[in-house]
């Protein structure tokens, strides 16, 4: 009896490390952060997933000496999981803030609608984008890759040992003007098309003075945009593919940078 409360005592610690890093990645990671899944769902989700990992780990033990040591181990572990799925949910975001440029170009971008996956209101276009991008990252089982994060993470950076640096930061800042820099290349062509259609309306006015601009101009720029969208469909595997490698590389790099390599 006593043995078995003497063993229980000395694997907690690691085991409450463990569950905690989980919780991180829950409340972050694409999809399994949207509030559709539910905080309870969430939960048993990071102790299932504890139970499962936690015989697996190479370090079972982690022993402290002081309450002050097992805190900044707790939050040091809860850093990793938010870092690791923030970078993750900013990369996955990027079809999002496309579609927002986008949907200003169209001159819609006062059309809201409500987001089921934040609880707020985006603009249309970001809207499709985002369901779009949700239903092919099940389709190509991208959930199986998130899934398996949750253990690979456990692999490079064991429970305990993870070091904490400034090159950690600076990758999730990376991670963020990478996620920018292609929205804005998502967004290009119809950005690009959109002027031409700006244009063509300016040179019209000009040489029609008397011909209603404004009735034509927004029905012509709706209807331009949405053959643009339609078009860019035929794109999207490509586009996915740099998105879902973008994701691939956040998470070595800043698994690594944890590991201190």
């Amino acid at each position: 009896m006593f043995e078995l409360i003497d063993r229980v005592a000395l694997v907690a610690p690691a085991f409450v490390l463990t569950f905690v890093r989980l919780s991180g990645l829950m409340i972050a990671l694409p999809v399994l952060s949207y509030p559709m899944v539910t905080t309870r769902l969430r939960i048993a989700l990071a102790v299932m997933m504890s139970f499962i990992l936690f015989p697996t780990l190479e370090q079972s033990t982690v022993v402290f000496t002081s309450n002050l040591g097992l805190f900044v181990a707790v939050a040091k572990e809860l850093i990793i999981g938010l870092m690791l799925g923030v970078g993750t949910r900013i990369i996955f975001e990027s079809f999002s803030w496309a579609g927002a440029v986008i949907g200003r170009q169209m001159g819609i971008a006062m059309a809201n609608v409500m987001d089921p996956t934040s609880g707020t209101q985006i603009p249309i276009v970001s809207q499709f984008w985002l369901l779009i991008v949700v239903t092919y990252f099940f389709a190509v089982n991208g959930h199986q890759m998130l899934f398996e994060t949750l253990y690979r993470n456990f692999e490079t950076v064991p429970v305990g040992t993870a070091i904490i640096s400034n090159t950690s930061g600076r990758l999730l800042l990376n991670t963020g003007a990478i996620a920018f820099l292609n929205a804005f290349q998502f967004s290009a062509p119809a950005i690009v098309f959109l002027l031409l259609v700006d244009t063509a309306i300016a040179f019209t006015a000009r040489i029609l003075p008397q011909m209603n601009i404004f009735m034509v101009t927004l029905p012509l720029k709706i209807t331009t945009g949405l053959i643009v969208l339609i078009i860019s469909l035929d794109m999207f595997a490509m586009l996915f593919d740099i998105v879902y490698q973008g994701i691939q590389e956040h998470i070595f790099n800043t698994l690594h940078s944890f590991k201190g390599a």
